[in-house]
């Protein structure tokens, strides 16, 4: 019975490190594009064009999920500079649809 039970623990403790190794694979980052131009994220706070390289630099991982949350009057080409640094730079931006509201 001992054994057994010994045995169960090692099982599940196995399990539960597992699954958290799988979890933490695919962190989730939050890049933050201002008006100015700037983009802040994991402590980087730079000019949109050069977000991706800094936070390569700052040891983000390529496997990290990438979020964009940018107030509506951000112009067109500073979110295109965002997705095109962030692109060259490997990390995973999956680009869905944005939400507005009616005015």
């Amino acid at each position: 019975m001992q054994r057994t039970a010994t045995l169960f623990l090692l099982v599940l403790l196995i399990a539960s490190q597992g699954n958290a190794a799988l979890a933490q694979a695919k962190d989730l980052l939050v890049i933050t594009v201002n008006v100015d131009g700037t983009c802040a994220a994991s402590r980087v706070h730079v000019p949109c064009r050069e977000i991706g390289t800094k936070l390569r630099q700052a040891g983000v991982p390529l496997n990290t999920r990438v979020r964009l949350h940018f107030d509506k009057t951000v112009v067109y080409e500073i979110l295109a500079a965002t997705l095109e640094s962030v692109r060259d730079a490997g990390l995973d931006l999956k680009l869905g649809y944005v939400i507005v509201e009616k005015q």
